[in-house]
């Protein structure tokens, strides 16, 4: 008991959980893995986002039990070290870190899924020029997905012969 000099405190056994929010879970059902990113301006928060990403890891984890692939946007160049891992005594976990500014916006647009990113992207053009670009593309996302929902339900309401064209 010396050892510890200050005394001994008996905490509660029973460890609360605050409610915490991500800002984007996705279940990718035919891989068996959640896609977990969180968007960020600046590295310094509190908590700081290494223990955070953990805190999101260990919640999802113990939810699914399946495989976390976790992602941090930086959308803003900053000057500040960003970390890609939580380290404390024999914890490590790992994370990706993806710096906007350094990813070339014409392969982010060549995903539907990625499009909207690409405005935060390298700037080999204007930005006038670069969200022109992604607009236009996004219209023709756009009307596409409109004509698809439209020949699916025009099919769904003939076959229940609610209309005969």
């Amino acid at each position: 008991m010396g050892r510890y000099g200050g005394g001994l405190e008996v905490l509660k056994t029973e460890l609360q959980i605050e409610p915490i929010r991500a800002d984007s879970v996705t279940f990718l059902r035919g891989e068996d893995l959640i896609l977990h990113l969180e968007f960020q301006v600046e590295p310094e928060s509190r908590p700081a986002l290494p223990l955070r990403m953990l805190d999101y890891w260990v919640r999802l984890y113990r939810r699914h039990e399946v495989p976390i692939h976790q992602i941090i946007v930086f959308s803003k160049p900053t000057q500040l070290e960003v970390p890609a891992e939580f380290r404390a005594q024999n914890t490590r976990h790992q994370y990706q870190v993806l710096k906007m500014w350094e990813q070339d916006p014409q392969v982010l647009m060549q995903n539907e899924g990625t499009l909207p990113l690409a405005v935060l992207g390298r700037q080999q053009e204007t930005a006038e020029t670069l969200l022109e670009s992604v607009a236009e593309r996004i219209g023709k996302y756009a009307k596409a997905h409109a004509a698809a929902n439209f020949l699916l339900k025009h099919k769904f309401l003939r076959d229940c012969g609610i209309i005969r064209i």
